[in-house]
C-alpha cells in the first residue's frame, strides 16, 4: 500500500470512468450510491419501507419512490420476508419487482460452505411462491417505464399511486374501501386507467 492520500471526489470520478466502460451491459448493482444512478439499469434491494425513525410518521421508501420509472427496482429476497401477501401490496405500491435467491440443492448441504447463510432456497420448495408472486405484480407491467407522478394515502391504509396511465389504489386495511365508485378490496389492490 502506498502512503498517498486518495479524496472522495477523486475517487468517485475513478468508479464513474470505470463504470461507464461497462455501458453496453446492462449493469444491475445492490443499492449503488447516487452517483451511479445514470449508470444502472437495475437497482437491488431497493427499500421497501423507511428507516422507521421515532420521528417519521408513514413508512415511505424515498429512494424507491423517486428512481420509480427510471430503472427497474428490486425487493431483497423474498425467502426471508415473514409476510409474502404484505410484501406484494408494497411492491404494487413502490412499483418494486419481486426477488428471490434459489438453489438447486437444500439449505442444509451448503453448510460448511461460503454459503451457509443461505436459508430456505431450495428451488422446489419455492417454484409455486416465485411464480405465483411474478403473476400477481405482472399488474406492473402497465406502468414500466413510466415515472410515479403522485404518492399519497387517501385514506387510513389506502395509498393512491399515480403515473402517467394508470392509478394504482392499495388497500392495507382489513375493510373493502371503494374509490371512484370501484372497489377496492381488504388488503388487496386496483389497477384503473387514468381518465383524461
Amino acid at each position: 500500500l502506498d502512503s498517498k492520500t486518495y479524496y472522495r471526489e477523486t475517487m468517485i470520478h475513478q468508479v464513474i470512468d470505470e463504470v461507464e466502460k461497462l455501458g453496453a451491459y446492462d449493469l444491475g448493482l445492490y443499492k449503488p450510491a447516487s452517483y451511479l444512478y445514470n449508470y444502472v439499469e437495475s437497482y437491488y434491494d431497493a427499500p421497501y419501507q423507511a428507516n422507521s425513525y421515532a420521528y417519521i410518521t408513514d413508512s415511505i421508501p424515498f429512494i424507491s419512490l423517486v428512481l420509480s420509472g427510471s430503472m427497474k427496482l428490486y425487493t431483497p429476497n423474498l425467502n426471508y420476508s415473514s409476510n409474502l401477501d404484505l410484501m406484494k401490496l408494497k411492491m404494487i405500491e413502490y412499483n418494486l419487482r419481486p426477488s428471490f435467491i434459489v438453489t438447486s440443492k437444500e439449505g442444509y448441504e451448503l453448510r460448511n460452505t461460503n454459503h451457509e447463510y443461505l436459508l430456505s432456497t431450495e428451488y422446489n420448495v419455492w417454484e409455486s411462491s416465485i411464480k405465483d408472486m411474478y403473476n400477481e405484480v405482472s399488474v406492473l407491467e402497465n406502468i414500466n417505464g413510466q415515472y410515479m407522478e403522485s404518492h399519497r394515502y387517501i385514506a387510513d391504509q389506502v395509498a393512491e399511486v399515480i403515473y402517467e396511465t394508470h392509478m394504482i389504489y392499495v388497500n392495507y386495511s382489513d375493510v373493502d374501501y371503494v374509490v371512484n365508485g370501484k372497489l377496492v378490496p381488504a388488503f388487496g389492490y386496483l389497477v384503473t386507467e387514468v381518465i383524461k
